[in-house]
């Protein structure tokens, strides 16, 4: 016997949307567990009955738990890791955390829970970086992060970028860099040696991440935000250390960067660029910095980068193919002045977050130098021969 639910897109996309939901889908959730309680549950492959009814036990539980701790949520995605619990059960478990605002304790659960699931990369995360945004904030800007990684490795850096194609945005980390010649199905064990090569590698978020396919359905058929429009970022398999984050949605940058903290992360940002995911040149950016355990909080301006300030329409992007030339053009010193500033700024930040300068302004002085050099590009083009192709 099936059970459903549908709804209309003007009730569940309404400012009551998430609580509508909430108890609509909690009242389901009850209703089959009754049902259940007769009949012998259909059941993924390889998953017993006491295990399932264990996980919906303390998943019921969970749907009622205003304050989780990190270990409870951890062993609430366990079972969506493993494709146990039923859509309705992964519905519920999306909708009661969006319904109360995602916590610390969601985030890290949950990371924690995915990334022991994930394909092992096979090097220690000690002093590798990471660059990435969450996306989401509507801007269609080149792929800023992406360059900024590139003139990081190209000073020394060891970046392990980890990403995917487009989702919200026309042209993805991993679309670009598909655009320019750079691998991104690399096994594990090629991923880390093109690392110690090149002081660069991408880890391809599906490749990695199988898990991910389990709950899929699930969010596309909710049409709201959930938990997994933050916890991408959070996911690299490789552990780094030393981070910077973009966020597109102020409000959780606060908790993005206790996540940071409890994921094992040393050095990281997290910031919210004037309304996109990077830090921005068109107006002033919210910084969160977690240093050796210390997390501050302040607001840079172009200006005090000693960056001039640009309209955002000038950092306007397009797919994969029309990012990968600005890209190229940014590398080779011939960028349009509102790119080079905006790639200098972000990649500036990895340069402070990994040691090799002593204030944010000093690192990026130190990335614009770079760049202006027009050296990055013969570093990608050296290293990844494809690229200059």
């Amino acid at each position: 016997m099936a059970i459903g639910l549908q709804f209309h897109p003007e009730s569940v996309l309404s400012p009551a949307g998430p609580h509508i939901l909430s108890r609509c889908v909690t009242a389901l959730l009850n209703a089959r567990a009754t049902l259940q309680s007769t009949q012998s549950p259909h059941l993924p492959k390889g998953t017993s009955v006491s295990g399932h009814d264990q996980a919906s036990a303390r998943l019921r539980e969970f749907l009622t738990n205003d304050n989780p701790t990190v270990e409870e949520a951890t062993a609430v995605f366990e079972p969506l890791t493993e494709g146990v619990y039923s859509d309705v059960e992964t519905a519920a478990l999306l909708v009661a955390i969006r319904t109360r605002g995602e916590s610390a304790a969601d985030l890290a659960g949950a990371a924690r829970a995915f990334i022991d699931k994930a394909k092992p990369f096979p090097k220690d995360g000690t002093g590798l970086v990471d660059s990435c945004g969450t996306g989401g904030d509507g801007a269609h800007t080149i792929n800023v992060s992406t360059a900024a990684a590139l003139v990081a490795a190209a000073a020394g850096v060891a970046m392990v970028k980890h990403g995917n194609r487009s989702v919200s945005s026309k042209s993805g980390s991993a679309d670009v860099l598909e655009a320019l010649g750079i691998p991104l199905d690399l096994a594990p064990d090629a991923a880390a040696r093109q690392l110690e090569d090149a002081n660069f590698t991408f880890l391809f978020a599906p490749a990695y991440h199988p898990a991910i396919a389990h709950v899929m359905p699930v969010r596309k058929a909710l049409k709201v935000p959930t938990v997994f429009n933050v916890l991408g970022p959070l996911l690299n398999p490789a552990r780094p250390t030393i981070q910077l984050m973009g966020v597109a949605n102020k409000d959780i940058c606060g908790t993005v960067i206790e996540v940071m903290e409890t994921l094992g992360r040393e050095r990281a940002m997290v910031v919210h660029g004037d309304g996109i995911d990077e830090i921005a040149v068109h107006g002033p950016t919210s910084v969160w910095e977690l240093n050796d355990g210390r997390i501050t909080t302040y607001e840079i301006t172009p200006e005090q980068l000693g960056l001039s300030r640009h309209p955002l329409s000038d950092l306007s992007g397009g797919d994969g193919e029309h990012n990968a030339r600005i890209l190229r053009e940014i590398l080779a010193g011939q960028g349009a002045p509102a790119h080079r500033d905006a790639v200098a700024a972000n990649a500036g930040a990895l340069l402070y977050l990994n040691g090799d300068a002593d204030t944010l302004k000093q690192g990026v002085a130190k990335a614009g130098s770079l760049i202006d050099s027009g050296t990055v590009l013969d570093f990608v083009d050296s290293h990844f021969p494809q690229a200059g192709e």
